[in-house]
């Protein structure tokens, strides 16, 4: 997981002054297993020895990023910020629980507004905690009651801000810290599938734009910083692309599901049936990048536990589809 880490965050630093144009390319076949080394995507890899101390032992990481020669982490389990420069040396350990002005009782979300500089701690229920980077507190904001949850938040600029849910007809609603409003929503879908497909885990930045990877039958790539929210990509799958009858498949059973109690062994049944089963969508995006070369996506493919790197030269529109590198690196943006 380590190395998962490491070689994720090398990929998502490698930006440029480019602006992603809308491509066509020919359709990608997810049954490839194509031979690539991860120096091929890359120019070096280095391998980081994080400080052991009392206070900075990590269960399993939920989030991570790296920003201004930082890597922070969070624990979901133990509620636990950790950051490190970039050699690896412990700065702060953080565990903000708590009900006390400055603490949060539950964080959802964890990360970084890259126009002010501050980490962004999310309660779901309508709470928003920014901290300087080395984890000072800075503000407390209570969001408007209009969402019943908010999952994800992404600062657009200095004022104002993108939050996901789900459980509603939109996905993406905008929030201006100045007037205190919540305006949208953006990026429609419906209660139902919105539960079905998620649009969590599906966002990332490049070049001070956010990027939503919207799955679906068009499964665009849409940038949200632009206020008409222009398509810059499409993946294409071929027979794999998602059709409407299978949305309506997987929203149909995942419906009936939660009409009734289940155990671990019936979600296992589940996802088992969908990767085995034409009637549902073949796949599932679990993460998402953009560098100066390439476009990345990870998916869930070919059954439990089973994932697929795709990874597209934007310079000649060549695909490259592997399980992992010649290395043995599985490139999976996010461990789920």
């Amino acid at each position: 997981m380590k190395r998962t880490i490491i070689i994720s965050i090398l990929l998502l630093q490698s930006v440029c002054c480019c602006t992603p144009k809308e491509s066509l390319n020919s359709a990608i076949d997810l049954e490839r297993n194509d031979s690539i080394s991860i120096f091929d995507l890359v120019d070096s890899v280095s391998v980081i020895q994080l400080e052991k101390t009392e206070g900075s032992l990590m269960g399993i990481t939920n989030k991570y990023f790296y920003y201004k020669n930082r890597f922070y982490f969070m624990t979901m389990l133990e509620q636990t910020f950790f950051c490190f420069d970039k050699s690896g040396r412990s700065i702060f350990v953080k565990k903000g629980q708590g009900r006390g002005p400055e603490e949060f009782t539950y964080c959802g979300y964890f990360g970084v507004d890259p126009f002010l500089d501050q980490l962004m701690v999310l309660v779901p229920w309508g709470i928003l905690i920014n901290y300087d980077l080395d984890g000072k507190f800075i503000s407390k904001t209570q969001l408007p009651p209009d969402l019943r949850a908010y999952n994800e938040v992404y600062a657009i600029d200095r004022d104002k801000l993108l939050f996901f849910t789900w459980g509603y007809d939109y996905y993406a609603y905008y929030y201006s810290k100045k007037d205190s409003l919540l305006s949208g929503g953006y990026v429609q879908t419906t209660i139902e599938r919105s539960r079905s497909i998620s649009p969590f885990d599906k966002s990332y930045y490049y070049n001070d734009s956010l990027y939503f990877n919207n799955e679906g039958v068009k499964h665009e790539i849409l940038n949200m910083s632009d206020p008409a929210h222009r398509v810059v990509y499409r993946w294409d799958f071929g027979e794999e692309n998602y059709t409407e009858k299978q949305i309506d498949a997987l929203v149909e059973n995942d419906t009936l599901t939660r009409k009734r109690k289940y155990d671990i062994e019936d979600r296992n049944n589940r996802m088992k049936e969908r990767s085995e089963n034409p009637r549902f969508p073949a796949y599932k995006t679990i993460g998402v990048a953009e560098t100066k070369s390439f476009r990345i996506t990870t998916l869930r493919y070919g059954g439990i536990g089973k994932y697929k790197s795709v990874v597209l030269d934007k310079g000649n529109n060549k695909s490259y589809v592997f399980t992992e590198t010649k290395e043995g690196v599985k490139l999976i943006f996010r461990d789920v």
